[in-house]
């Protein structure tokens, strides 16, 4: 059986022992000395026990500071050990978030790299301001063997009834917290301990400010007391800068794929993505046999609209337009703003006649119903409206287009504020 290799501690006692057998020896071999100088033995034996007393004395001496050496050696490898895995992690996840764009599963991997990297954690949280109700809300959490404990079925219950008012108390004053036993400042507190904490005894926070603005809070939690260091707290606060800066980057991300698919006046899709959505479109109910219409619409008389009011109020009539619109369509239609006063809709798995239905319930939307601008005008318009439904003579998106783009001609001609089928 192979034999255990000894600790350092081990070592060190086996050491001690050395150390006292060889003092030993030496204090005997004086004491024979002595006896054969002729030496009294009282003498003698009162002179070896003093000897064994002030070498002990010196020997545990020694082996004290080497035992208290010893300890902060380990404490100060165990804290590089700490700190080493922590800058590990915190590569990874910095690694990690370059090769994503999206504000969920970089919030996610934050976390698990911050979980990660400070192990006395058991749970962790990731907070952000929501934009409309400038309130904080749960977006990401991670322990989630002790909902199972304590059956509960809403995270952000759980979360909130323990950590929110210390997510709070770091948002406002933009400065990381740490509380090393929640239950004893709950006591000192003179507060009940009615508000459950479901085990949780400390607890780490960081704010992520982005130019001193919090837009979020990151949230780790153990169930012992005493459980975080300052350090760990630093690596949160480094964490926390870190997914600030991510955040920030997912968002002009976003902002600007927005920006280059919409049409910033409607906020409807812009030309060149309703095409790109058109043509998956179709090229799925062609694949399958599906049926698909398309609308072009067209304000009428539009321009005078311009040269009446002005142009501000002639984008917000074609604001005010889309909106109808998006709000006659159903959820999986596609709008676009075609071009100047045109839209386009493509609606998926519609034949013909269910097509001429949704045109006409906007084409009656808008007669029946002025646009109302900012200056308190209301503007009457009617529009006109082509339809195309996908046939074998159409199962291309140009030839498609160009159906319900005639379509729309023929109901201009044909007086305007009406319907054509291609």
């Amino acid at each position: 059986m192979e034999k255990r290799p000894l600790t350092a501690q081990e070592k060190l006692d086996r050491l001690k022992w050395k150390v006292y057998g060889l003092a030993c020896m030496f204090l005997v071999g004086i004491e024979f000395y002595n006896l054969f100088r002729g030496v009294p033995l009282l003498d003698s034996l009162l002179d070896f026990m003093i000897g064994i007393g002030g070498v002990g004395i010196l020997i545990e001496f020694a082996f004290w500071n080497a035992r208290r050496l010893q300890s902060q050696l380990d404490e100060e490898l165990e804290c590089s050990r700490r700190n080493f895995l922590q800058m590990v992690s915190l590569h990874t996840a910095t690694t990690a978030l370059l090769m994503t764009h999206d504000q969920r599963e970089l919030i996610e991997r934050i976390l698990d790299a911050t979980l990660n990297a400070i192990q006395p954690a058991d749970t962790g949280s990731f907070y952000l301001i929501h934009p409309e109700t400038n309130q904080l809300k749960l977006e990401a959490l991670r322990g989630a063997n002790i909902f199972e404990r304590e059956n509960s079925e809403d995270p952000e219950a759980f979360t909130l009834m323990y950590e929110r008012g210390y997510a709070d108390r770091a948002i406002q004053t933009k400065k990381a917290i740490l509380i090393p036993d929640v239950q004893y400042e709950f006591e000192s507190r003179g507060t009940r301990r009615g508000e459950p904490h479901y085990g949780a005894r400390s607890v780490i926070v960081a704010p992520l400010l982005l130019e001193d603005r919090a837009i979020g809070v990151l949230a780790l939690n153990s169930f012992s007391s005493h459980a975080f260091s300052e350090m760990d707290l630093t690596s949160l606060k480094t964490f926390a800068m870190t997914a600030a800066a991510a955040i920030l980057n997912a968002r002009l991300h976003e902002e600007a794929h927005y920006l280059a698919i919409t049409d910033v006046l409607t906020g409807l899709s812009n030309r060149r993505h309703f095409f790109e959505l058109a043509r998956s479109e179709l090229g799925r109910a062609a694949r399958y046999g599906h049926s698909l219409s398309l609308l072009m619409l067209d304000l009428d008389h539009f321009k005078q609209v311009n040269d009446r009011y002005g142009h501000t109020v002639g984008d917000q009539v074609l604001h005010a337009m889309a909106q109808r619109c998006k709000e006659i369509i159903r959820e999986q239609d596609i709008i676009g703003r075609y071009g100047g006063e045109e839209f386009a809709i493509i609606l998926p798995e519609t034949d013909s006649q269910a097509a001429y239905q949704t045109a006409n319930r906007i084409r009656t939307s808008i007669d029946e119903t002025s646009f109302t601008t900012s200056n308190g005008d209301h503007i009457h318009l009617t529009v006109s409206i082509g339809v195309a439904a996908l046939d074998g003579d159409k199962d291309d998106l140009t030839v498609f287009i160009n159906a319900a783009d005639a379509a729309l001609y023929k109901a201009k001609e044909s007086g305007k504020n009406c319907i054509v089928m291609a």
